[in-house]
C-alpha cells in the first residue's frame, strides 16, 4: 500500500513538474538541465516527448562513462556505429574482430563528449593486463606494437605454454636483455607465428625461439634489424624451420641474395615470399631466382627495381605455379613490364592478379609510365589491385 501511494506522489509530481516546464521557454530549460545530475531523473526525461529527448541527450552523452554503474560495452559500439565507413574499416585493419552492423543515429553522440579522462582507461588496462595471468595457458596470440618496453621483462610469456604467434612491432626499449632474458632461462614455447619488425632483440633468444619451435614455425617476417643481429639467420631457418609456408625477410647485401638463392629450395611448403628493400639491385642474378623457388610457391613479393627483360627472364624460369604477383610501381615501372605479365599469364593460365606497392626513397624514385590502353588490356584478363599490408610500412 505504501508503494502505490509513494508512486501515486511520484506521478503527480512528475505532472507539475511537466506542466511548469511547458511554460519555460528553451533558454531557461536549457539551463534548468545543466543543474540535474540525477541520472535516474535524465533516464526518465528521454521518455517525456521529443523536445525533452533532443535536450536530455547532450547532457547525459557529456560524461557517458559518469553515468554507468557497471562497464558495458554498448557506449562503445554505439560510439563506433557513428563513424565512417572508412573510421571503422581502419579500426578492422588494426585488429577489432567483432565487427559491428550500421545503424542510423538518432543523434551524433560524439560530438557531445565533452571531456575525456584517459588515466582511467590506462588503469583499467594495466588491470585487464595483470587478470590475463590466471588465463595464461589459454593465451594462443600476442600483438604489441607501438610499445615502450622499457623495464619490461617477457617473464610474463613464459606462462603462455600455448602461445603459438608472437608479433612485436615498433617496440622499443633502452635495454633488450631485460625484456628478452627470460626467454633464455626458461623458454618452452613452440610458435607457428613470428614477427619481429623495429624492434630491439637479444639474437641468441631469437636463435633459442627457432630451434624450439623448429618444424611448428610456418610464418616468419623479419626486417633488417633481425637480419644484421643473427648473420647465420638464413642458415638457423634453412636447418630448424623448413616448414614454411610464409616468409617476408628484408635483404642487406649481395651475399645474403646469394645466401637466400641456395636455401629458398629448402622451403618445400612455402606458398609465401615476400622480399623487401628497395635500395638493392639484383641485377643479372633475379633472373636465377626463378630456378630457386619452389613449386609450392603461390605469391611473390618484391619491392626490387627490376628491367622488362629481367622480370621476362625471370619468369620464363620460374617454376612455380605463381598466382599472385607484386611488383614496386615506384622503380620504373612500364608498359613493358606489364606487356611481360600479360604474356606470361596468357602462356601459363595460373596467375590471377598482380599488385603494386609504392615503395622508395625520394632520392631512388624512378617515375613508372603506364598507359590506359594498356592497363585495360591486363584487366580484362588478371585482376589489379593493391596489396593491403598495414604493416609494410615499417619495413
Amino acid at each position: 500500500m505504501a508503494k502505490k501511494v509513494l508512486a501515486a506522489a511520484k506521478c503527480q509530481h512528475c505532472i507539475k513538474f511537466l506542466n511548469m516546464f511547458s511554460k519555460l521557454t528553451e533558454d531557461c530549460f536549457d539551463e534548468i538541465i545543466q543543474y540535474i545530475n540525477d541520472k535516474n531523473t535524465l533516464y526518465s526525461f528521454l521518455l517525456v516527448n521529443r523536445l525533452f529527448c533532443r535536450k536530455v541527450t547532450p547532457k547525459l552523452w557529456s560524461e557517458p562513462f559518469a553515468f554507468l554503474e557497471h562497464s558495458s560495452p554498448v557506449l562503445i559500439r554505439t560510439y563506433i556505429s557513428c563513424f565512417s565507413d572508412k573510421e571503422r574499416d581502419s579500426l578492422y585493419n588494426y585488429g577489432l574482430k567483432i565487427k559491428i552492423k550500421y545503424k542510423p543515429s538518432l543523434f551524433s553522440y560524439p560530438s557531445f563528449l565533452n571531456e575525456f579522462d584517459f588515466w582511467p582507461l590506462k588503469t583499467s588496462t594495466e588491470e585487464w593486463v595483470d587478470s590475463l595471468s590466471s588465463q595464461a595457458h589459454s593465451i594462443v596470440s600476442i600483438r604489441l606494437e607501438d610499445t615502450d618496453l622499457t623495464d619490461v621483462s617477457s617473464k610474463g610469456l613464459m606462462m603462455c605454454s600455448n602461445l603459438k604467434t608472437l608479433e612485436l612491432l615498433d617496440c622499443r626499449t633502452n635495454d633488450p636483455n631485460i625484456f628478452w632474458e627470460p626467454f633464455v632461462l626458461n623458454s618452452k614455447i613452440r610458435l607457428s607465428k613470428l614477427t619481429l619488425v623495429r624492434v630491439p632483440i637479444n639474437p641468441k633468444v631469437i636463435e633459442i625461439i627457432l630451434k624450439d619451435s623448429c618444424m611448428d614455425l610456418e610464418e616468419i617476417t623479419f626486417d633488417k634489424i633481425v637480419v644484421e643481429s643473427i648473420p647465420e639467420i638464413l642458415n638457423i631457418l634453412k636447418s630448424y624451420c623448413t616448414n614454411i609456408t610464409y616468409l617476408k625477410i628484408f635483404i642487406i647485401k649481395y651475399y645474403f641474395t646469394q645466401k637466400l638463392f641456395k636455401i629458398i629450395p629448402s622451403f618445400t611448403k612455402l606458398k609465401s615470399l615476400i622480399i623487401r628493400n628497395s635500395r638493392l639491385s639484383f641485377g643479372n642474378q633475379f633472373d636465377k631466382l626463378g630456378f630457386c623457388l619452389p613449386k609450392s610457391l603461390r605469391l611473390f613479393d618484391m619491392d626490387l627495381e627490376i628491367s622488362a627483360f629481367t622480370l621476362k627472364r625471370f619468369l620464363l624460369n620460374c617454376s612455380s605455379p605463381l598466382e599472385r604477383l607484386i611488383l614496386n610501381y615506384s622503380v620504373g615501372f612500364t608498359n613493358e613490364h606489364l606487356e611481360v605479365i600479360l604474356k606470361y599469364a596468357k602462356a601459363k593460365r595460373n596467375l590471377k592478379s598482380i599488385g603494386f606497392t609504392y615503395r622508395s626513397l625520394p632520392e631512388l624514385f624512378i617515375p613508372s609510365f603506364i598507359s590506359e590502353a594498356t592497363e585495360a588490356k591486363v584487366k580484362k584478363f588478371i585482376e589489379i589491385y593493391d596489396p593491403d599490408d598495414q604493416d609494410d610500412c615499417l619495413f
